[in-house]
């Protein structure tokens, strides 16, 4: 208000009635805490007074920044705190902060065990990967065995394959690892007529047939991988030999198909 004055008295008063604006109360921010990634989470903000809002989020969050009274965001692997701040025409009010804890979704398998095995025998396959919990495991059709841990015991059979695990936690899964595996050893028990010779070897082996026929033969390097295939066009032949001059020293298997079963053994090769 205001009242004019001069020598011989005061005037009429004259007001103006103001109201005063401020800046916006604190903000209050409701939202998880914790949260997995590439999960979608939403936070809201309660301010009174304020207009508009600014947010932001880690790194690495999609998105990391955004406007509104609410904010969607998927979350990236990065923990840390999600912000805003409340504004109006008189300025900005006090920020307010949530620090989320990410769990992060599991790293890749990584599968180690023989890659050659005998077949009725057990073998025993590991996993690691990052921020895993438990596994979900696979293994060739005939094999025997199962598991959640980072380990699996099988019961091998007679086909080769991949023996895989997914790592997995409460977020999710990662990314499935392998490791290829070939059965050896397969019926040797009741091929006793089949005769490998001479075992050590230097430049030739030689396959002796009595009751048996061979219909297909493979040899494999001590990593499981062929190295030698063939398909004789006599089936009835009872004595078969085979060049291994050109192969490194070191142990072989060889796997021979019969009409009624599988042989494999092993054999060396030296200098």
């Amino acid at each position: 208000s205001v009242t004019p004055s001069n020598s011989c008295g005061s005037g009429s008063s004259a007001s103006k009635n103001v109201t005063v604006k401020t800046a916006p109360d604190p903000a209050t921010i409701t939202g998880s805490d914790s949260a997995c990634q590439n999960e979608s989470k939403t936070y809201t903000v309660t301010s009174t007074g304020a207009t508009s809002y600014s947010w932001s989020a880690p790194s690495g969050w999609s998105p990391s920044s955004g406007s509104g009274s609410s904010f969607t965001t998927t979350v990236g692997s990065n923990s840390g705190n999600v912000s805003v701040t409340p504004s109006n025409s008189c300025g900005s009010g006090s920020s307010a902060s949530k620090n989320v804890n990410v769990l992060v979704l599991p790293g890749s398998a990584t599968v180690s065990g023989p890659n050659t095995v005998s077949s009725g025998d057990t073998a025993t396959f590991t996993a690691t990967a990052t921020n895993a919990n438990s596994y979900n495991w696979t293994i060739p059709n005939g094999w025997s065995g199962s598991s959640t841990t980072n380990s699996i015991s099988v019961l091998v059979g007679n086909n080769s394959g991949e023996v895989c695990a997914v790592p997995q936690n409460q977020c999710g899964n990662g990314a499935e690892g392998c490791t290829q595996v070939q059965p050896v050893g397969i019926n040797k028990h009741v091929n006793k007529d089949i005769k490998i010779y001479p075992n050590p070897a230097k430049e030739r082996i030689f396959i002796d047939f009595e009751s048996n026929k061979m219909e297909k033969l493979n040899i494999y390097d001590s990593k499981g991988s062929i190295i030698y295939q063939n398909k004789p066009k006599d089936k009835l032949i009872d004595k078969y030999s085979i060049d291994i001059s050109e192969y490194n020293s070191g142990f072989y298997f060889i796997q021979i198909f019969t009409k009624h079963s599988v042989y494999i053994d092993k054999f060396e090769i030296i200098d």
